[in-house]
C-alpha cells in the first residue's frame, strides 16, 4: 500500500526537488534516495512539521559548511577497522561543524524565547 501511495503522489519527484534545497551532501542524497522522514502516525507527522515550521522561521539560514558525510568512516570504526588519519581528521572536521550549528541555534534561542529578535 505504501509504494502505491508513493507512485501515486510522485514520492520520487518530490523528493527530487527537495534535494536541491538541501544544504548538506548527506541531506541532498537522503532525498535523492527517498529517505526523506515521514511520520508513522499522525502525531509524529505533526510533531515533523512543527520543526519544519520552526526552521523556516529562523532569521538566516544556518550554516553547514564543514559538515560531511562520515556514516562510513563510522561503521568501519565500529566494525573494528582501523582509520586512516584523513578520515579521522574528516570526523574531527565534521564534529567541529556541527557544533558551530549548534552554537548557532543556541545563539537564536538566546536571543528571545521564540528565538526572534
Amino acid at each position: 500500500m505504501r509504494v502505491e501511495t508513493e507512485a501515486a503522489l510522485d514520492w520520487g519527484g518530490v523528493c527530487a526537488r527537495l534535494a536541491g534545497f538541501a544544504s548538506t551532501a548527506a541531506g541532498r542524497a537522503a532525498c535523492g534516495e527517498g529517505r526523506v522522514p515521514v511520520g508513522r502516525s499522525r502525531e509524529e507527522s505533526e510533531r515533523l512539521l512543527e520543526q519544519t515550521a520552526a526552521a523556516a522561521l529562523l532569521p538566516a539560514p544556518l550554516d553547514f559548511g564543514g559538515v560531511e558525510d562520515v556514516s562510513s568512516v563510522i561503521a568501519a570504526a565500529a566494525g573494528a577497522r582501523l582509520l586512516a588519519v584523513r578520515e579521522i581528521c574528516g570526523v574531527g572536521r565534521s564534529i567541529r561543524a556541527a557544533r558551530r550549528v549548534f552554537d548557532q541555534l543556541k545563539t537564536l534561542s538566546e536571543e528571545t524565547p521564540d528565538g526572534r529578535r
